[in-house]
């Protein structure tokens, strides 16, 4: 009669034997992206090796019973062999009041990156790039050093943008908390802005063509002329010595506004060819710091080479009558 009560009782022990939920969980290295099969093979394990040694309380010898509790412990030891923590069952609730989003650099310019760092309340699994939108810019590969609980990447803005309003963008729908809930709503960045527009210079000579003033060239032709410089945006120290002028001399640089300059071109005596005025690269700056790129050069055509008279005497007429 002994025997039947406890062979009951392990049928009942064996009905309520489930295995610990999935959700209890996480692989701080691969997600959930395994967790499925992995269960089932330690539950597989658990069912074998779950058991207890029944024989020492009875006069006889007895198969070893399923056991809940050495069910659980084998379980857990063979998820702890495959890299899993064990979590509990409280969601944590992942949405925009308890995600963040920080740019360490929040004025970009070219040439210049900012690290991008995403925090949670608690380790979150699956965030992958496809889940930030990114204006203006690009990110490194997303990841995680402490096991999903602050991610990074590295933002490189876009070349040839001025824009300063510009955010990153979570869909939080897109992770899950340590019991496979998905997180809700959108995480927006604190705003940066970038400036990555070179600045740019055009050069204009009003005149086309520059003589000596006295006629020489193309029926009196000027030897000089106004040069206007236009920019596309401010500049930040332009000074006249950023200006090369070939086959002539530049005056006083005189600064209109904010964009536009002017100077006159004299061109060089006793010449014929062209002459030029440009700007090289790396000259001046924007207030971004932002260098320009080299100009296109400004052309001028010049023939200040006046004309010489040479006078020789015919060999028949050499003797004065």
């Amino acid at each position: 009669m002994k025997s039947v009560v406890y062979l009951l009782l392990g049928v009942l022990i064996l009905v309520g034997c489930a295995k610990p939920p999935e959700q209890v969980y996480n692989h701080p290295k691969t997600g959930q992206e395994y967790l499925t099969a992995h269960v089932d093979e330690c539950g597989e394990i658990a069912d074998k090796f779950g058991v207890i040694n029944m024989s020492p309380v009875h006069q006889y010898p007895m198969l070893d019973m399923k056991d809940c509790f050495q069910r659980e412990k084998v379980f857990e030891y063979c998820m702890r062999k495959k890299g899993y923590e064990q979590g509990d069952l409280i969601a944590i609730i992942i949405d925009e009041n308890n995600t963040t989003i920080n740019l360490s650099d929040s004025i970009l310019a070219v040439g210049e990156t900012s690290q991008v760092t995403i925090s949670f309340s608690s380790a979150v699994g699956g965030l992958e790039n496809s889940d930030l939108t990114v204006e203006n810019g690009s990110l490194t590969g997303i990841g995680t050093a402490d096991g999903g609980v602050t991610w990074t990447a590295i933002f490189t803005p876009t070349p040839g943008v001025e824009d300063s309003n510009n955010v990153i963008s979570l869909n939080n729908a897109g992770v899950i908390d340590s019991v496979s809930n998905l997180g809700t709503g959108i995480t927006v960045s604190n705003s940066y802005a970038i400036d990555t527009l070179r600045p740019m210079v055009a050069i204009r000579i009003v005149e086309t063509a520059l003589g000596d003033g006295f006629g020489n060239y193309a029926g009196g032709s000027p030897n000089n002329s106004l040069v206007t410089f236009t920019f596309s945006e401010a500049p930040f120290n332009f000074v006249k010595n950023d200006i090369f002028v070939a086959n002539g001399t530049l005056g006083k640089l005189v600064r209109d506004d904010s964009t536009h300059y002017h100077a006159i071109f004299t061109a060089a005596k006793d010449f014929i060819g062209k002459g030029s005025v440009t700007v090289d690269a790396t000259k001046f700056t924007d207030v971004a710091s932002n260098d320009n790129p080299a100009a296109a050069p400004a052309i001028v055509a010049i023939d200040t080479l006046r004309p010489t008279i040479t006078a020789s005497l015919d060999s028949a007429d050499s003797h004065l009558r």
